[in-house]
């Protein structure tokens, strides 16, 4: 065996007689055995030996050794709706698709999240899970849904509708459009067919105003709405409720007063006062004449 010093700083990787690597490096105080047939390595110390049957030399006198990785940080996640349409305008009665498209804006895949899909303003019609969107791609998912009654309707889309994902921006998650199914059915029409008085009022004198409601329309009015008579522009002097009303169906109603003075005054006689019934018409709920009391 021959025994030389090597160079400080080198390193040294060898294999002992477990067959286990074991890495050092040389300081003032080492020296190396090697073999007669040791060579030296390749840097420009040449006292540098080693067994050239079981060690490796690593030197990095002449910075062979590839420098440490720097670690980026990535900017989470942002996902967001980049797509709401429907296949076709909603119909009354009639099945259509939402199609949805989300994206991820962001530099780190977003992983296990849910959506949604609002019918109206009160709750999910549609929901899903998507296991994964990597950054910067997009997937699409599709829902089907009938509207059996008809309105304006407040509709939206939420990806991430439980905060399941760490986002730089959680501002972005949902679409909403409103919507009013197309719809053809019948409907009530309220007005008021006949509206006199039992005779021509006179100051000072009570008279009867006869008032005919008239439910034109091919649809029941359900529920409860009101009618009113106004003997001036100021204020009513009558109203009261009815209860419904058929389809071709009519009521009179009346109504007692008595002018203490006497003008040209503006009356009328309205029905469904409030707007309590959807109509096919809601422009004709009203009757008017002039009236001046004899004197």
């Amino acid at each position: 065996m021959k025994k030389d010093n090597v160079t400080l700083g080198d390193i040294f990787k060898f294999k002992d007689r477990n067959a286990q690597t074991t890495e050092g490096k040389v300081t003032d105080t080492d020296t190396i055995d090697a073999d007669e047939d040791a060579v030296a390595d390749t840097t420009a110390d040449t006292d540098t030996t080693a067994d050239t049957t079981a060690d490796e030399v690593l030197d990095d006198v002449d910075n062979t050794f590839p420098p440490a990785e720097e670690v980026v940080e990535l900017d989470p996640a942002d996902l967001y709706v980049s797509k709401y349409t429907f296949s076709e305008d909603p119909t009354m009665g009639e099945e259509f698709t939402i199609e949805m498209e989300f994206g991820n804006k962001g530099e780190t895949d977003a992983k296990d999240f849910k959506w949604e899909w609002w019918s109206t303003a009160y709750g999910a019609a549609c929901d899903g899970t998507i296991d994964k969107i990597k950054a910067g791609e997009k997937k699409s998912v599709e829902c089907d849904y009938t509207y059996n009654s008809w309105s304006t309707y407040a509709t939206k889309v939420i990806v991430d509708s439980s905060g399941d994902v760490d986002e730089s921006n959680e501002g972005n998650n949902t679409s909403s459009k409103s919507v009013m199914p197309i719809h053809d059915v019948a409907q009530p029409d309220l007005y008021i067919s006949s509206y006199t008085f039992n005779h021509d009022p006179v100051q000072g004198e009570e008279f009867t105003v006869n008032i005919t409601v008239y439910n034109q329309g091919d649809a029941k009015a359900e529920g409860e709405f009101y009618w009113e008579w106004w003997p001036t522009a100021a204020s009513h002097a009558c109203r009261e409720k009815l209860n419904g009303m058929v389809a071709h169906g009519g009521q009179v109603v009346h109504c007692t007063y008595t002018y203490g003075g006497w003008a040209n005054y503006a009356t009328k006689a309205v029905v469904d006062a409030d707007d309590d019934i959807a109509e096919s018409n809601e422009g004709n709920n009203t009757s008017t004449k002039s009236v001046i009391p004899i004197h």
